[in-house]
């Protein structure tokens, strides 16, 4: 059986439905699987993920759902990934809540800074943290939320490389970092569909003010830029476009540093593996739904990191990209994600929750 129009539209309503229909009754679900992965970092790794998604009675179709996700993972060089998430929508999507709490005994790699950092420069070193956010918003007009965030991590730099830059004590944070964060956000949200849109855009802008008045060790400022767009295509497939902007200023440790590569920027570059400044990524992926929940996608992106902003002009990117599977999770269109991605660095192969963006 073909995969229905859900897989794009997921739970918004048809056109010409009644915006004041109703949910009769609660509707909860619970989803449990477990995953296996490999990466460079931490060799085999295992664990599960779980997400659960809930309606409460009373809402209209249009309202967007509250769903709770919990990942745990556990490696084979015995480190520990662990990390609780939460987006919760309040009075028929006026209100907007959302939050991450992450413990991790985790081993990274360090390549120093600046957007031409060699393989040569690596070191590894393992951290352990306790980091997290909390934001709200609250709509202001149809398309408008303001609102706030606050950022907070505490993190200890538990082994490093006898030779390298983070033993020697030059890198701001080389011994671990305490930070503490409060500003503003704006966003400007058009999407269709909270988890897998097939039309509409998602804008946001932020700023951070990091302090020792809030507690922090030092004090920095973050600035963020994101642009989303999302444009239907033939066949029923979705292309999905991003830039994203982020730009640093103050006394800003590394682990806070602009910075590109991982699971959702840049894909195909290990996590942060290029820091500055200031960076900039641009993404593009063509989601395609093939049969019953499962989709198909392929995606490019490119970036750079700098140490000034002007300096932020396209050239000099990394590029990559790469294919990847969706499987479809609940009717909600919660995917989870596998991508292989390609770049001039390294392959690499992401399971997630979640699309990248």
């Amino acid at each position: 059986m073909g995969i229905s129009s859900s897989f794009l539209a997921g739970a918004q309503p048809a056109a010409g439905a009644a915006p004041d229909s109703v949910t009769a009754e609660t509707k909860r679900k619970l989803t449990i699987f477990p995953v296996a992965s490999y990466s460079p970092e931490t060799s085999f790794s295992f664990g599960a993920k779980g997400i659960y998604v809930i309606r409460p009675a009373g809402s209209y179709v249009r309202d967007r759902p509250t769903s709770y996700s919990l990942t745990f993972f556990y490696t084979l060089k015995q480190q520990i990934i662990s990390s609780l998430r939460a987006d919760i929508w309040q009075n028929h999507n006026r209100d907007h809540w959302q939050g991450t709490a992450n413990f991790n005994d985790y081993p990274y790699v360090f390549f120093g800074i600046g957007n031409k950092a060699p393989e040569s420069a690596e070191e590894n070193y393992t951290s352990l943290s306790w980091d997290g956010f909390v934001q709200y918003e609250r709509r202001v007009s149809p398309k408008i939320y303001v609102g706030g965030r606050y950022d907070f991590r505490h993190e200890e730099i538990t082994e490093t490389e006898a030779s390298g830059m983070l033993a020697a004590g030059v890198i701001e944070g080389s011994t671990g970092t305490r930070a503490s964060g409060l500003g503003p956000t704006l966003s400007y949200d058009t999407r269709n569909h909270l988890y897998i849109p097939g039309k509409g855009a998602y804008h946001q802008a932020s700023v951070q003010a990091f302090g020792k008045a809030l507690g922090g060790s030092t004090s920095f400022n973050r600035y963020t830029l994101d642009f989303r767009k999302y444009f239907p295509a033939p066949g029923r497939a979705v292309v999905a476009i991003q830039a994203q902007v982020t730009a640093t200023s103050g006394n800003v440790p590394f682990q806070y540093l602009a910075a590109i590569g991982g699971s959702t920027l840049l894909r195909g570059y290990l996590n942060a593996r290029y820091r500055d400044r200031h960076a900039e990524v641009f993404q593009a992926e063509y989601r395609l739904p093939l049969f019953w929940r499962i989709g198909a996608v392929a995606f490019a992106a490119a970036g750079k990191v700098a140490p000034d902003l002007s300096e932020l002009v396209p050239t000099s990117l990394h590029p990559a990209g790469g294919l990847g599977v969706r499987y479809r999770l609940n009717d909600e269109g919660i995917n989870l994600r596998v991508d292989a991605a390609l770049s001039k660095s390294m392959p690499a192969v992401y399971f997630s929750l979640y699309e990248a963006f």
